[in-house]
């Protein structure tokens, strides 16, 4: 039984190791055209967490 649990914790253990995260967007960037200095602009985009594991997000910044 022993060697049962052992064989079964080996061959699953890489696939615990393994899986992670992974991000893909709908669009990578967006054109605002031309913006007057007191016009606000903004834009959604949206993701999709397509891994295994809880994405968390710890820091946006804006180019």
């Amino acid at each position: 039984m022993i060697r049962i649990i052992i064989l079964l914790s080996l061959i699953l253990m890489p696939s615990v190791a393994y899986s992670q995260p992974s991000i893909s967007f709908n669009e990578l960037k967006y054109d605002f055209g031309v913006i007057s200095q007191d016009e606000k602009a903004g834009h959604i985009f949206e993701f999709t967490n397509n891994g295994d594991k809880d994405l968390i997000i710890e820091k946006v910044t804006a180019s």
